[in-house]
């Protein structure tokens, strides 16, 4: 099954087109293009090169994230008994690198394409070069393994340098083909369902169907989130549990207490009356949020519950504020299968036991499930550094790109075991 979608910055009429085919080869996909001019982003696979090379008015752009890929795997094997070794490996630099690129490119997402061209060449480039002369130098003076993921990391980089560079001269050229590889997954998902199609027409139907719902999905998908929402784990969630629609309130340092010394966005108590007045329904809720409430003033969990109505609770206050929070939402939407996440580790502070306790207790008593983020999301204080880019964590406490997939590979099957 060939997946073809519009590009991810064209807004206007987004499609997706499911294509069933039975073979790979370079033919079928110079077949569905032989009158397309313009950039089309795939992965490296030569099949695509080939096609470009036939059609005068194609240009071939690859995929920053199949670029980092190699070099994840590698990080995934290494021996995490040792962290600073970790983070001297060459795949653990160049993850780093690629990282930075993705965090300049995320800030320019609702630029125009003139804007985002012009800050990919002031900004980007720069580090582009940066990162291909140090691939090379890798290759060149470094001693790494030939059949190692690190070594096929480095030499995909060079092998596909051209293509890799084509998103620094057009605006409306993403950096990666996520969003195709989002519409993909819905097919993947369901595949686990049934091993085969009974005839070519049927799978030649089921690419029609895929297709209407895929592009019914991407025209009007819920992803206009308001004003001051953040790109977090929660937007990749969306597309691992093909969820229709989703509302994401989150703002960047999120405080489960109402803490004067923040700004009110920050409060998730706002977050959720922010939630209330657009949403008459949910299905799924998940609270989130870091470790910013590891500051004392978490009251008891037989305060909190002596208070006999929600505007007695005191919001400052840890377990009050947490009861308010589950209480507004289990009376809002009694049927909603809800979550609460523990904070993940960060670099500079072990796990605060007391803020687990509280949302674990006050979870209990809503019936929220609770996520354990600390011990099982695999992101590892150990791992992390304060105030530099670490495997997971951008800062030492933000999750950088692979941390929120991570956190939404982990979460997302959490939520899965609860879904019929």
């Amino acid at each position: 099954m060939w997946v073809h979608r519009s590009g991810e910055f064209y807004t206007e009429r987004p499609i997706v087109i499911y294509e069933y085919q039975k073979g790979r080869n370079h033919e079928l996909p110079l077949a569905f293009y032989q009158d397309y001019e313009g950039i089309l982003v795939t992965d490296g696979l030569s099949q695509y090169h080939l096609v470009e090379k036939k059609l005068p008015g194609l240009i071939n752009a690859n995929c920053w994230a199949h670029a980092r890929r190699d070099y994840a795997d590698a990080i995934k094997i290494a021996d995490k008994s040792n962290p600073d070794a970790v983070r001297r490996s060459i795949a653990y630099q160049a993850l780093s690198r690629i990282s930075q690129i993705y965090k300049l490119e995320g800030a320019l997402k609702d630029l125009s394409a003139e804007e985002r061209l012009r800050e990919r060449q002031n900004t980007i480039k720069p580090l582009v070069e940066e990162y291909f002369a140090w691939v090379k130098t890798q290759l060149e003076n470094t001693a790494v393994p030939p059949k190692g993921k690190t070594a096929e990391g480095l030499k995909y980089s060079i092998n596909q340098e051209k293509y890799l560079k084509v998103f620094l001269t057009d605006g409306n050229v993403p950096i990666d083909n996520s969003a195709s590889e989002r519409a993909i997954r819905t097919f993947c998902i369901g595949k686990k369902n049934w091993m085969f199609h009974d005839s070519i027409m049927g799978a030649q139907a089921s690419a029609i169907i895929y297709s209407i719902s895929e592009t019914a999905t991407v025209s009007n998908d819920g992803s206009q989130y308001t004003e001051g929402t953040r790109v977090n784990w929660a937007t990749f969630a969306k597309d691992i549990l093909v969820v229709k629609q989703m509302w994401n309130f989150a703002k960047s340092g999120g405080h489960l207490k109402d803490d004067a010394g923040l700004e009110h966005r920050q409060w998730i108590s706002n977050q959720i009356t922010a939630a209330l007045n657009v949403c008459n329904t949910a299905d799924i809720i998940v609270i989130s949020a870091g470790t910013n409430d590891s500051n004392g003033r978490y009251g008891t969990y037989a305060d909190a519950m002596a208070k006999n109505t929600l505007e007695e609770l005191d919001r400052t206050k840890l377990y009050e504020a947490l009861r308010w929070e589950m209480w507004t939402l289990r009376k809002a939407y009694p049927e909603a299968l809800c979550f609460a996440t523990t904070p993940i580790q960060r670099a500079d502070r072990e796990a605060d036991n007391a803020v687990n306790t509280a949302i674990k207790e006050m979870a209990r008593r809503y019936n929220f499930i609770v996520i354990d983020a600390e011990n099982e999301s695999g992101i590892i204080r150990e791992n992390e550094v304060w105030q530099g880019e670490g495997v997971y964590l951008i800062d030492g406490l933000h999750p950088n790109t692979a941390g929120s997939m991570r956190l939404a590979e982990y979460y997302s099957a959490v939520i899965s075991t609860y879904l019929n």
